[in-house]
């Protein structure tokens, strides 16, 4: 969320289990889904990444944690 409408630029994990939709349009709030898609083989238990979101606001780019919770249920 910012004061002035803003773009997303880019939306980067090292871990290709999550995947973002991100639309190009500038606005003050942006809604991110997030998709977490656990890889065959994986053992339970829980999952914490690191995600960075880019913005065309110049100003550095901002960090946030993803948590998911794999089960062999």
């Amino acid at each position: 969320q910012g004061k002035k409408p803003f773009k997303i630029t880019g939306i980067f994990c090292d871990d290709e289990s999550f995947q973002f939709t991100k639309d190009d349009a500038e606005k003050t709030l942006h809604m991110v889904p997030v998709t977490f898609t656990a890889k065959e083989g994986k053992k339970s238990g829980k999952v914490s990444k690191s995600i960075r979101i880019e913005t065309d606001l110049g100003t550095m780019a901002q960090e946030l944690s993803a948590q998911a919770m794999i089960s062999d249920k």
